[in-house]
């Protein structure tokens, strides 16, 4: 071996500690993508926190239950499946303040005149704007 071929692998060598390093870092410092990892992350407990915050919240607003898969299927239904999306909040100074989770449904899985009927968006036009600002300068109320 001469010369250039150590300097080749010790640069090859320490690149790809670095490379190791760097992703193990990464990996440690990362926000789980799925809930499985959640479980398995350092910060477990926050995670799950967050994930039973939202399931609280959700219940409460009464916008979300649960359905077992078999009745669904007695009455000829598919259930939606979802999935969590979890999220790190931080701060100015990049801390972490909350581990926030969110249950998203996949729609995707809706069947036109099935699922459902009809869809809505709740959009306000110019117009409308207009006649809210108008109002509230005749009223004399702040808008925000």
């Amino acid at each position: 071996m001469d010369t250039s071929d150590l300097v080749n692998y010790f640069i090859t060598t320490a690149s790809e500690e670095c490379y190791r390093a760097k992703r193990a870092k990464a990996l440690k410092n990362s926000e789980p993508t799925i809930f499985k990892q959640a479980l398995k992350h350092p910060q477990k407990q926050q995670w799950l926190e967050g994930i039973f915050s939202e399931l609280q919240q959700l219940l409460t607003t009464q916008t979300f239950y649960f359905v077992k898969r078999s009745r669904a299927q007695k009455a000829g239904k598919k259930p939606i499946s979802s999935r969590w999306v979890l999220k790190e909040k931080k701060d100015s100074e990049g801390n972490t303040t909350k581990f926030k989770a969110r249950l998203i449904v996949r729609g995707f899985q809706q069947v036109p005149g099935i699922d459902f009927k009809e869809t809505f968006a709740a959009t306000a036009t110019l117009l409308t704007w207009r006649i809210i600002l108008a109002l509230a300068a005749i009223l004399d109320l702040e808008a925000y």
